[in-house]
């Protein structure tokens, strides 16, 4: 090999190695200044500033000519060398949360490793722990650092091995659980892993270029193949953590999103969920905002399953990051509570409503006229209260039964239904008797409204007996035939705490009375 080809291979080196170095800081500074700040996140950036401190100082050792340059470049190799081990089976093991490797002594046992490798390193020319004898090597046809190995320089090399299979190893147990978003993800991991571990022990071996370090290059091929999850962010803002716990262990459907709302990860339960979300469709993107408004981020929502629509309760969980607490993701918890929800709402509406003619029962009606008299109260207005009681109500019930008479009061509270609407409310206020509420009416226009009722009721012919000629008949001429009710109301301009609604009701029910008694079937104003 020519001298000139050896001077030229030798810089064609360093111009890969600079650059090299330059990506990884920039990797290492994409990683510190990533929005999410995860832990994940900042062991990546240590773990490059590692690798590029390794190439900037082999880089360095190739570039000196005397034995004195090119141990100082060595052992600025080192301070990255001697850690690497550590760091990069601690990465793995954050990103596939394998909890052994996670354990407070099992990260100091491993630390001490890497710590006693650069103890070697910076000790070598006193104790030469690490090389047993250091020389100048014309191997490749140009200068370089030769050695042979000491105690320090064996153990370290087991433990890069060992640590760099260790890592592939839980990166592959991780690819029987991970979810099909991060498949890819771990493949390319395992790819770039396998390609250093590889290289590391044909170097090993002695089966190498002469005197080159290939390991440099290695590791780089490995970073680029976890360049796809870097820029996607699925690396450093939501790893599978747990996953064989969070997702396949529990029923009901769980999503993972990033800091966009993008979907990280899902389990099988939210794919049967939605089916579409295997097809790349986002159905969540829109409850992210309801969460941000329920309290606890807890809510509520209808799903379509089939062709039914079930009531989910989602619980979002936020996914910080540590120390910043900055969010790096959301968990979706999915619950199917339609079975309660129902019964939820059957007991609410047991509560509320009267079961008969489901208008608002006597309690839930008070209660309404309560807080609306108080709204009144703060903003100014009037009030007019309508109570209306069928006529000769006790003869539909002896002559025709009581199935009859509750025919009779459906019948009437379908016309109060008609005619009332929000935010006027209606109620049966007793057996036969009902109530109507009006805010900001007078007692005009409720009195047009009770009219409206009144006459309503009147044209409806009971019961609808074939023998009964309803054409025939005129309201008020039979009543067999018609239902009739008589009707009072009251209204007022002087709102004063709770007591204005038992005030008008009285006045109402003394002008129902007067009704009663003055030919039943009309209305009078109190």
């Amino acid at each position: 090999m020519s001298p000139g080809y050896t001077a030229s291979m030798q810089y064609i080196l360093v111009v890969l190695l600079f650059p090299i170095a330059a990506i990884l800081v920039v990797y290492s500074a994409y990683a510190l200044k990533s929005r999410s700040l995860s832990q994940i996140s900042n062991q990546f950036a240590v773990f490059m500033i590692a690798l590029a401190l390794y190439t900037a100082g082999y880089a360095g050792e190739l570039l000196s000519a005397t034995l004195e340059y090119m141990l100082f470049w060595n052992t600025v190799q080192y301070i990255g060398i001697s850690f690497i081990p550590f760091l990069w089976i601690d990465l793995a093991a954050r990103y596939v949360n394998a909890r052994f490797f996670r354990r407070k002594l099992v990260r100091i046992v491993l630390f001490s490793f890497s710590c006693l490798t650069f103890f070697g390193a910076c000790t070598d020319p006193w104790l030469h722990l690490r090389y047993a004898t250091v020389f100048v090597s014309m191997e490749p046809g140009f200068p370089v650092l030769g050695f042979t190995w000491g105690p320090v320089y064996i153990f370290h090399a087991a433990y890069i091995l060992i640590s760099l299979m260790t890592g592939i190893l839980l990166l592959v147990h991780s690819l029987f659980s991970a979810g099909r978003t991060f498949l890819k993800t771990l493949i390319l991991m395992i790819v770039g892993a396998s390609l250093p571990c590889i290289d590391f022990g044909l170097y090993l071996m002695n089966i190498r270029f002469p005197g080159i370090d290939t390991i440099p290059f290695s590791m780089f091929f490995s970073v680029l193949c976890s360049g796809p999850a870097i820029f996607t962010e699925k690396l450093l803002d939501v790893a599978p953590v747990a996953r064989s716990f969070v997702f396949e262990m529990i029923s009901e459907p769980v999503i993972v999103v990033d800091y966009r709302g993008r979907i990280a990860d899902y389990n099988k339960a939210a794919r049967m969920l939605f089916p579409d979300i295997a097809r790349g469709s986002n159905p969540v993107l829109p409850l992210l905002g309801m969460a941000d408004i329920a309290r606890n981020g807890e809510f509520q929502t209808d799903i379509p399953c089939g062709a039914e629509i079930r009531r989910y309760s989602c619980h979002v969980s936020r996914i910080p990051s540590a120390p910043d607490q900055l969010l790096t993701g959301r968990i979706l918890l999915f619950k199917d509570i339609t079975e309660s929800s129902r019964l939820l709402e059957k007991m609410e509406e047991l509560a509320t409503v009267d079961p008969l003619t489901r208008l608002y029962n006597r309690r839930y009606f008070m209660d309404r006229a309560r807080r609306i008299v108080l709204e009144l109260e703060r903003t100014g207005g009037q009030l007019a209260c309508i109570i209306a009681d069928l006529d000769l109500f006790k003869q539909i019930n002896d002559t025709r039964g009581h199935q009859a008479g509750d025919s009779a009061i459906q019948a009437t509270a379908a016309a109060f239904t008609a005619c009332i609407s929000a935010p006027n409310i209606a109620a049966r206020f007793g057996g036969e008797e009902f109530i109507c509420l009006l805010p900001d009416a007078d007692a005009a226009s409720a009195f047009a409204v009770a009219e409206e009722i009144r006459g309503l009721i009147a044209r409806i012919p009971f019961p609808p007996d074939d023998h009964i000629q309803k054409t025939s008949r005129q309201p008020g001429t039979d009543s067999a035939a018609y239902i009739t009710a008589s009707f009072g109301v009251a209204a007022t301009a002087t709102i004063s705490g709770e007591q204005t609604i038992t005030v008008l009701i009285s006045r109402a029910d003394k002008a129902l009375y007067y009704s009663k008694n003055t030919g039943r079937n009309r209305t009078t104003a109190g």
